[in-house]
């Protein structure tokens, strides 16, 4: 977390990561949560032209680099996640588009929560259990898995 701040990381800001090291994403998660800032994971491996497109769309400010251990800053233009943080937003996660091109669905700490806990109980997940986790951590499926096991402890 330290370190995120020291490289200019502030509260509102979109940071993508890369789903893969899945462990890098794991402590983006929680590290970025501690800070007020949002999480965009993104399939692993895409082109340049890719990932600038996922910045447009997005907001993104940054870009993790997981093999440098290092934030990239992002340049972007005028996005629907400009007006994120204000309204609380703390995950984006890309959906296909049902309307035809494709989104970044946002969700807010409170809503992240409240699937988890409903979750959590329905399942009676608690400290001490394992959740092996098969889906991509690109995908809303895969990227829950992390914040229920925290909140599980």
């Amino acid at each position: 977390m330290r370190l995120l701040r020291a490289q200019g990381l502030a509260p509102g800001q979109v940071v993508m990561t890369p789903d893969a090291p899945a462990l890098d994403l794991v402590e983006m998660q929680h590290s970025l949560a501690r800070l007020g800032a949002i999480l965009f994971p993104f399939r692993a491996g895409l082109e340049r032209s890719e990932l600038d497109a996922l910045a447009r769309m997005t907001g993104a400010e940054w870009v993790w680099l997981p093999d440098a251990a290092r934030l990239q800053r992002q340049g972007h233009a005028q996005s629907e996640a400009d007006a994120a943080d204000a309204q609380g937003i703390r995950l984006m996660i890309r959906t296909s588009g049902s309307s035809g091109q494709p989104r970044a669905a946002m969700l807010t700490a409170g809503a992240i929560l409240a699937s988890a806990s409903a979750v959590n109980r329905r399942l009676g997940l608690r400290r001490g259990d394992v959740w092996l986790s098969c889906l991509r951590q690109s995908h809303i499926g895969g990227v829950s898995i992390g914040y229920r096991c925290a909140l599980a402890g």
